[in-house]
């Protein structure tokens, strides 16, 4: 009659733990004297290069072979006492399996960690990029409406161009959108503060750049407001005013995007 216990899953789980430990062990072993033996050839293929006719070195060297032959050998028995494989004779074998397989899984370990090294690498660059993207921040309004409206040049000034534009902008510590009824600047409506790339030139023009810019009518029981256009106020100064092609007509609780609609023509 068999009475022997079955083992339970944490057992079994537990033992293979143990064995596992025990491979890592021996596989240390192993290297061990794979290192010895390959600095141990490299002695005696140095020796036969030198064409030597110590024989007294050939020997040692030879002796020392030898033991480490006999080492690799009690090697596999300890595989075999330690229930790892069944045969002294396939011991090394097996080691050798062992030690692939591990050599194995470390290299999907590496390829995995490539996968999360380039998904980090490109989190980090999405984030770096959605800093540098352009902004629109809307700011406290002025207490007094600014005089915002078409620049008037005196005698001797001309427009600048885009790229002096471009140029200001780069150079400025705050630039700032207002919104203008052609004359003033419209209280109504919040100016916004642009970070970021938020600027490109095609040809004498200067676009803004953003992936939107609302701005809200006034309340349902307040007139209508009329945009005539914007102001490009850098550190507090008016350098440019770009006048709309028609006037826009903000109706009350309505919701504008103005995401395309301000260039300023050099």
């Amino acid at each position: 009659m068999n009475t022997a216990r079955k083992m339970t899953e944490e057992e079994m789980i537990a033992e293979l733990g143990m064995r596992a430990s025990r491979i890592e062990q021996l596989e240390g072993e192993r290297d061990n004297l794979a290192g010895q033996i390959n600095s141990l050839a490299d002695a005696i293929m140095e020796l036969g290069l030198r064409g030597t006719d110590d024989a007294g070195a050939c020997g040692v060297a030879e002796a020392r072979l030898r033991e480490m032959i006999g080492n690799i050998r009690a090697l596999s028995e300890k595989l075999v006492e330690a229930g790892l494989v069944t045969d002294v004779g396939d011991g090394l074998e097996q080691l050798d399996f062992v030690i692939s397989r591990h050599k194995q899984l470390e290299g999907e370990r590496d390829t995995l960690q490539n996968l999360v090294d380039k998904f980090e690498a490109g989190a980090a660059a999405a984030a770096l990029a959605d800093q540098k993207k352009g902004k629109a921040v809307p700011v406290k309004r002025s207490e007094k409406a600014r005089s915002i409206g078409p620049i008037k040049l005196k005698k001797d000034e001309k427009v600048p161009d885009a790229a002096a534009i471009m140029e200001l902008i780069s150079a400025a510590e705050t630039v700032e959108i207002a919104f203008s009824d052609g004359k003033s600047e419209i209280a109504a409506l919040a100016p916004q503060v642009i970070t970021g790339a938020a600027w490109y030139q095609q040809g004498n023009a200067v676009k803004l750049r953003l992936d939107t810019l609302k701005v809200y009518g006034p309340n349902r029981d307040e007139k209508p407001i009329v945009l005539d256009g914007y102001g490009l106020i850098l550190d507090g100064e008016l350098v440019a005013y770009a006048s709309r092609i028609d006037r826009l007509v903000l109706a009350p609780g309505s919701i504008n995007e103005l995401k395309d609609d301000i260039v300023f023509h050099g």
